[in-house]
């Protein structure tokens, strides 16, 4: 593709680090990576600007969002950004997509691309109305489950929907299986996520595999109710809560396999990268991780919200090392073969100068 004058945009003003900042810190990284211009314009602030300076990936980081633009050297530098047609703005969230739409009103008529990761609908506030109605140019959803809460505003105002789901880089496995075993979860620790749903079931798994270890890697509002909930079963042996690890792929590497208890997802990026590290996965049938698990040749499914079911499904991978083998080498061919991310960037890269 002729990649002059073009210039990909990625807006994420939330402060805390979630699936959202990582998609559009990725493809940002991407977008350079294959020689286009990419900026991304973050929080003053945030995991996303840090991760950015590391990276020594351009961002531009604003402290008050849409106020900012009342600053003349904010503004100066966002004009000069948006001042091509050829500019390919993608935002996450309600304050992004609001700057984006008055940069558009301000400066120049760039295609805007709202990613939803989620599973619930956009407001229909007064300004969300007016921003889809007036910029968003089209949607991109990370999943199956996504699509239809994006249909009450899209269909209304007849802006097209795409599925592409998240990519994610390939680590090399060498991590060692730890001993004694553990099985591991990851994410915010909030009500989303059902942590307290799989530590009821862990009372089971701990009867017949008392050495078997869950470690909930991560933080949050939850936190205090869980290591409660941990004390009243009595389970402060087989599980921790460690709070929030740098080296999450060595703990996945480290682990048999994942669980991811939610009670709701987008398409989960912690069930990809539990994929990519050669994990089979354990997950609830009625949410987005349906899309990665396939039951019996990378993972198991189960009832959702049924902890009786949970537990049986992990005693099940835990009393079988073989088929735990089988299913982690079938979960990382998956990887390999649908979401790397030069491959979904390309997909996301096609599609957007489609328009």
């Amino acid at each position: 593709m002729d990649n002059s004058k073009k210039t990909y945009v990625f807006i994420n003003l939330i402060p805390t680090w979630g699936g959202g900042e990582k998609w559009h810190f990725l493809n940002a990284a991407t977008a350079r990576k294959h020689g286009l211009d990419a900026v991304v314009i973050c929080r003053e602030g945030s995991e996303l600007e840090k991760r950015c300076v590391a990276e020594e990936l351009p961002c531009i980081a604003l402290s008050r969002s849409v106020l900012d633009l009342f600053n003349p050297s904010v503004r100066k530098k966002l004009q000069s950004l948006f001042s091509s047609p050829e500019t390919y703005v993608f935002v996450n969230g309600s304050k992004s997509v609001k700057l984006a739409a008055v940069c558009r009103v301000l400066f120049s008529p760039f295609k805007l691309f709202y990613r939803r990761g989620l599973p619930f609908p956009v407001k229909p506030t007064l300004m969300n109305r007016w921003i889809f109605g007036n910029f968003v140019t089209a949607v991109l959803v990370n999943g199956q489950g996504t699509v239809k809460p994006m249909e009450i505003i899209c269909n209304r105002y007849e802006i097209p929907i795409r599925i592409i789901p998240n990519g994610l880089l390939i680590p090399d496995i060498k991590q060692e299986k730890s001993q004694p075993p553990v099985v591991i979860a990851a994410g915010r620790l909030e009500y989303q996520k059902g942590y307290d749903l799989l530590i009821r079931a862990w009372k089971s798994v701990a009867q017949q595999h008392p050495d078997v270890r869950l470690k909930i890697f991560g933080k949050g509002s939850e936190e205090v109710n869980l290591q409660r909930l941990i004390n009243d079963l009595k389970l402060q042996r087989q599980v921790e809560l460690p709070g929030f690890s740098p080296s999450l792929t060595n703990e996945l590497q480290a682990a048999r396999f994942f669980v991811l208890s939610s009670r709701w997802e987008g398409l989960p990026n912690v069930v990809q990268e539990a994929m990519a590290n050669g994990l089979a996965c354990i997950g609830f049938d009625d949410t987005a991780v349906a899309e990665l698990v396939r039951p019996d040749e990378n993972g198991l499914l189960v009832p959702a919200f049924e902890t009786d079911k949970l537990a049986e499904a992990v005693i099940r991978l835990l009393d079988d090392p073989s088929l735990v083998k089988r299913m982690g080498q079938a979960a990382r061919r998956i990887i390999e073969a649908e979401y790397d991310q030069d491959k979904v960037f390309e997909r996301v890269r096609e599609w957007a100068e489609s328009f």
